[in-house]
């Protein structure tokens, strides 16, 4: 049965008492007006609203007709601790590693500059399925694998020819890791005053290529 849902390419945040939106399938961020607002979060709470607030919802692609189904945010705990400030685990660089951090870079700063950022994601978490495994270690063991290998990629990412880009980084660590049966969340954040656009790789609580301080300046708009 199809019916009128929220776009899962559109996502949201609440910010400063507005709304921000990201639409993955036109790589853009946007605000609507404050009285579309009001509607919008009134569909989201009882999926009803007047009939001329939906059309203008449906014309900026936030509504779609689609089946009943509805996928379930992502839950993202808060962060709490850096990989880049805990130095002491290290994993030692490999030939093959090495190559997998060039690779991974190098791809998806192609990638980002000809496809849409859905079909990014989209690779990505077909690759995840396919290649990551569910682990049997001691949760303390997978954080410390995860922080070890983010702070390999670190270690070898100046040297690789791609200019930085906390999108590009985030994608190709998450990659990377991916590659190495590790399971992280691509946070997707924003902040105001002026509006900046962020993105990081997430392993638990722990942010694997920025810092806590910083990541706690934005508010995430989408966890992939």
């Amino acid at each position: 049965m199809k019916r009128l849902k929220q776009n899962q390419d559109v996502s949201y945040c609440h910010y400063d008492d507005r709304l921000i939106f990201l639409d993955t399938s036109k790589d853009r961020y946007f605000q609507i007006n404050q009285s579309l607002e009001r509607h919008f979060l009134e569909f989201v709470a009882s999926g009803e609203t007047d009939a001329a607030s939906i059309i203008r919802l449906m014309e900026l692609g936030i509504l779609v007709y689609g089946d009943t189904g509805t996928q379930s945010p992502t839950q993202l705990p808060r962060p709490a601790r850096s990989a880049l400030e805990q130095r002491e685990a290290r994993t030692q660089l490999t030939a093959r590693l090495t190559h997998d951090v060039f690779a991974s870079l190098i791809a998806m700063q192609w990638r980002l500059k000809h496809w849409r950022l859905k079909k990014v994601l989209a690779l990505l978490a077909y690759r995840e399925n396919e290649e990551a495994v569910t682990s049997e270690q001691e949760p303390i063991l997978q954080t410390h694998e995860a922080i070890a290998a983010s702070i390999a990629f670190q270690r070898v990412r100046p040297f690789v020819p791609v200019a930085p880009c906390c999108l590009v980084d985030s994608l190709a660590l998450a990659a990377f890791l991916t590659k190495r049966g590790i399971r992280t969340r691509l946070v997707f954040a924003v902040a105001c005053d002026p509006f900046s656009a962020h993105a990081w790789t997430q392993y638990d609580d722990v942010v694997l290529n920025d810092t806590t301080g910083n990541v706690l300046n934005y508010v995430p708009i989408r966890v992939v």
